[in-house]
């Protein structure tokens, strides 16, 4: 009986010993397939059938679909005019076009951060947005790539008491001209910011009025005008009678 009884402890220490053998080599079987932490999209592999790889090696470089992120630039001025509107810069939206060959794709994002530092070389700080809707376009048919080049349309500060006009109109980056009766009236501008081709004025002195829009190459105040489309000013009619 004493002999049976070390056999069978004999034997229970030999398939104790099997299935930690087993759990080992499962262990190892199941060290050999890399899962990713999500679900994203391969961008590069390096990975082949029979290759030795090391623990340090990259076997290939993913991104997740739903968390791309733009960087961009804004200069100087604009940082300054989104750091003095009422809205906050962290959670402003952003419009996002995207060409391909002769279509173009719309993307929706929000601003997430501002970058760390400035950007020394080029002047501006640098904003980070994040694509929304996993990064999908307006009309679900395409998806945005890492590394595409996009066009960013940011909402800067609101000016609730303006006046737009084209920035041929400004001279001395701080004046501009009235046309009253025919004659060239200067006129201090409160320039409040640019937006493309045209200028953001206070409307002090410059509301209700005429405002020369043309460039001219020599102006001077007092110079005579003449407003393409207006009528031009009645002539003087002497009338004599007997009495």
């Amino acid at each position: 009986m004493a002999i049976e009884t070390a056999r069978l402890e004999q034997q229970r220490a030999t398939a104790e010993r099997l299935a930690w053998k087993t759990a080992q080599a499962q262990r190892a079987l199941d060290n050999t397939r890399v899962k990713a932490p999500f679900t994203g999209i391969v961008q590069t592999a390096s990975a082949e059938i029979g290759k030795r790889v090391a623990t340090q090696d990259v076997l290939a470089t993913l991104y997740a679909p739903d968390a791309l992120e733009l960087r961009f630039t804004v200069t100087d001025a604009q940082f300054g005019r989104l750091l003095s509107d009422e809205q906050p810069i962290i959670g402003r939206p952003v419009d996002v076009a995207w060409d391909v060959g002769a279509t173009r794709y719309a993307f929706a994002g929000t601003v997430t951060r501002i970058g760390a530092q400035l950007a020394n070389t080029t002047g501006g700080a640098q904003l980070i947005a994040a694509i929304d809707d996993a990064s999908l376009s307006a009309d679900g048919r395409a998806a945005l790539r890492p590394g595409a080049f996009v066009e960013i349309a940011l909402p800067e500060k609101t000016y609730t008491k303006a006046v737009r006009l084209p920035e041929t109109a400004l001279y001395d980056q701080s004046t501009l001209y009235a046309v009253e009766d025919g004659i060239l009236v200067p006129l201090a501008a409160q320039v409040l910011a640019y937006d493309g081709a045209f200028v953001l004025v206070g409307p002090e002195g410059v509301a209700g009025r005429t405002i020369l829009a043309t460039r001219l190459a020599s102006i001077d105040p007092g110079m005579k005008v003449a407003i393409e489309g207006a009528e031009p000013p009645a002539a003087a009619v002497s009338v004599s009678g007997k009495p």
